[in-house]
């Protein structure tokens, strides 16, 4: 008897579970991806708009708020599944040569801890010399983060069928080096 008065409690309160968590909800499905992917939700504006400039010379200035992108790539590499922490320490535009097409260059924004971890993101350059964020990998850009020895694991990329492929070149380290995509 107790039994099956347990089970029987047991189901009501599944039934009612069920009930409770199938009724409206609260969230709006025709929001923006960034109210529904809540890791998104506190990235800073600086991203939509212009990056940096080229002032000549080989000389590339970030004119946004370099400690919000800064903070921002902090968090993403905080959140990626890794065994090791790291601290940010430097933010920088970057001019980078395909591996595979010495012919052809890009920017990247890269940020270093100076100890085998960069995340970063491409970079397009305007005719008048500013920088935003390249959108030719989709709808919302991705950000790359290669962890591994300090000798290697560089952030480069490839120039394949016209599209910049990022990639964690290991330069010497041979499996030590760990690539991670996240969506910025």
């Amino acid at each position: 008897m107790k039994k099956a008065l347990l089970k029987t409690v047991a189901c009501l309160l599944f039934v009612g579970t069920v009930i409770s968590c199938s009724s409206e909800s609260d969230v709006d499905l025709t929001t923006d991806a960034s109210a529904i992917v809540p890791e998104r939700e506190n990235r800073s504006s600086e991203w939509s708009g212009i990056i940096g400039e080229d002032t000549g010379g080989g000389n590339y200035v970030i004119t946004a708020d370099s400690n919000s992108l800064l903070a921002d790539l902090q968090d993403i590499i905080n959140k990626e599944a890794v065994s090791f922490p790291t601290t940010l320490e430097t933010i920088k535009i970057e001019v980078r040569t395909a591996l595979n097409d010495p012919d052809h260059a890009s920017h990247m924004l890269i940020a270093t801890d100076r100890r085998g971890t960069s995340i970063g993101v491409m970079l397009t350059r305007g005719s008048t010399g500013l920088f935003k964020l390249d959108e030719s990998f989709g709808v919302t850009p991705k950000t790359v983060s290669c962890r591994g020895c300090a000798s290697g694991c560089n952030l480069e990329y490839l120039y394949i069928d016209g599209k910049k492929v990022p990639i964690c070149n290991e330069n010497g380290c041979v499996s030590d080096c760990t690539k991670s995509e996240t969506e910025l």
